[in-house]
């Protein structure tokens, strides 16, 4: 397939890196076609998605101001979240050769999803009760008041544990979707993937502004995160539960080694261009996920100080000034959300519209690039927090051709380079593809940590505006390298 004459699908990619699909050739689809499988059994198969996009989603938009609330210092915060992409490094090309090789009479793909899904749940609902699990050692937890040590050491291991979990979860949940699905529906079961997503989005900061309108007793912060745990959990179980008992797994036989073309096709995966547009790329990108509540919430706080001359210099805001800046902060994962979705639709019409070509899929994800870079820049003048939540809507617009277009592009070198990927190898390959993305993240994440730490020093009380406006360099220069892409 030459270059020039390559299509790629502007939906091949879902928004929580499904864009791991792979792109099969034409001597591959030849060779293993299948039947196509009806609409229900599309749904089903890709359910799961949503489930794991919840957890994700509550993670990275809620997940921050949870472990603040717990007294944990937001360099510390940010370091915590480098497990997430550290995982997605090294964890989940691992799991992937675990499970390429699993000979599990549950089959390999689902058990992965399985565990993941049950271990996600687990870690996950721990985090959100850590004051009650500490409080029978004698941490000092007391309603509404400081969190003891141990609290929050066991909140960073849920932390952790869950965002192995979800490592696992993923893996099975994506090549699950490229081993059931013939060739020619694999651009269909990532679409609806990605509908999922989208739908997991809405649904979860649909609930967390519902639940900031409503009066909480005790932690506020605990509270609402618990809730929104529990929502996830019932999400993930349900949606991998439906898809175990109705969708029966492929049996594929193990062979030996792996075949010489997927050495050149792991090269094609990172080349040098891509390589260094994904790493700047995405080192811009990592701040959005997870500080996007957090940069609303210090909006509103700063608007509220501006407002109110008599209580700048406080350390801790009274109440009502905390809640009231905090609705902003699901207003801001809420707007997000429909950002996304509005793009999404966009997408979409392009989809139909054939506006697929690699030279279109180029402009696109420079002006996405661009647009996100001016958003950053934005928060100059954002300085309220109904215009800090307006500009995350306008951030979660760049995040589905984000997520899309730059494995769209590596289909066309994975096209070129093999004639063909076993299905044992899926796993594998979809590991190394998000490799490529959760490197950039690393450092980010230690850039973060250390801005943050600076900021406090300084006593600096917006500092995830500074955040965005740093980050805003690297999303700028990975505009122009796609601009210079041949």
């Amino acid at each position: 397939m030459s270059r020039s004459g390559a299509q790629y699908s502007l939906l091949g990619v879902s928004y929580t890196e499904d864009a791991d699909l792979p792109t099969l050739d034409e001597d591959y689809r030849e060779s293993h076609e299948g039947e196509p499988l009806s609409l229900p059994r599309l749904l089903l198969l890709t359910c799961p998605s949503l489930g794991l996009q919840v957890f994700w989603f509550l993670l990275t938009s809620r997940g921050t101001p949870y472990l603040h609330s717990l007294d944990i210092p937001k360099s510390i915060v940010s370091l915590t979240w480098v497990t997430g992409p550290l995982f997605g490094a090294y964890a989940q090309p691992i799991l992937g050769v675990l499970s390429d090789e699993s000979w599990s009479r549950l089959g390999k793909r689902k058990t992965f999803m399985a565990c993941g899904a049950l271990g996600a749940v687990t870690a996950q609902l721990a985090l959100a009760s850590v004051r009650d699990l500490t409080s029978a050692g004698g941490d000092d937890n007391t309603t509404g008041g400081p969190a003891g040590l141990a609290t929050q050491m066991l909140a960073v291991a849920c932390v952790v544990a869950t965002t192995f979990s979800l490592q696992a979860y993923a893996v099975g949940v994506r090549a699950l979707i490229v081993d059931s699905c013939p060739a020619s529906q694999q651009f269909s079961a990532a679409a609806w993937a990605m509908r999922w997503n989208v739908l997991g989005n809405i649904v979860l900061s649909a609930v967390g502004v519902f639940l900031s309108q409503q009066p909480l007793s005790g932690n506020d912060a605990s509270s609402r995160f618990g809730m929104l745990a529990v929502v996830s959990a019932l999400c993930s179980l349900a949606t991998v539960g439906l898809t175990c008992l109705f969708i029966s797994e492929k049996q594929t036989e193990l062979t030996k080694g792996r075949s010489e073309p997927l050495t050149d096709l792991l090269w094609s995966i990172i080349s040098p261009n891509r390589l260094r547009i994904q790493l700047f790329a995405w080192a811009g990108w990592f701040p959005v996920l997870y500080y996007m509540s957090t940069y609303a919430y210090e909006t509103a706080l700063s608007s509220r100080a501006r407002d109110t001359p008599e209580t700048q210099g406080v350390s801790r805001p009274d109440l009502t000034t905390d809640q009231d800046a905090m609705q902003y902060s699901y207003l801001a994962t809420l707007a997000f959300a429909f950002g996304a979705a509005v793009s999404s639709i966009a997408l979409s019409v392009l989809e139909q519209a054939k506006l697929s070509s690699a030279t279109h899929l180029q402009r696109i994800w420079l002006a996405s690039q661009c647009l996100l870079g001016y958003c950053m820049q934005l928060t100059w003048v954002a300085q309220t927090g109904a215009a800090a939540a307006a500009v995350v809507a306008v951030m979660g617009m760049t995040g589905p051709v984000t997520m899309w277009v730059p494995f769209a592009l590596v289909s066309a070198d994975i096209a070129e380079v093999s004639a063909g990927t076993p299905e044992r190898e899926v796993a594998w390959i979809l590991g190394l593809h998000n490799m490529a993305i959760s490197l950039p993240q690393i450092g980010s994440t230690l850039v973060c940590a250390v801005l943050l730490a600076l900021c406090k020093a300084l006593d600096v009380t917006n500092s995830v505006a500074w955040v965005f406006r740093l980050a805003s360099i690297p999303v700028f220069y990975s505009a122009w390298l796609i601009f210079k892409l041949k």
